[in-house]
């Protein structure tokens, strides 16, 4: 009864340790195509922007 109880133990945690693998790169394959719809949102940067950047940072300087 015991080595029944261990090998159902072990049976199920290999098959969840299989789910989790298959959720977590499944995630991460959906989040990589997102990318570049998100790239496309992101407004276009203006010289005057890039301006106030390098004196923003040379003040902190």
């Amino acid at each position: 009864m015991g080595d029944l109880l261990i090998t159902v133990l072990l049976l199920g945690s290999f098959i969840g340790a299989a789910l989790m693998i298959r959720y977590i790169n499944t995630r991460t394959a959906r989040s990589a195509t997102a990318r570049p719809a998100t790239a496309r949102q992101r407004t276009r940067v203006t010289a005057a922007d890039e301006k106030f950047s390098r004196e923003s940072r040379s003040a902190r300087l």
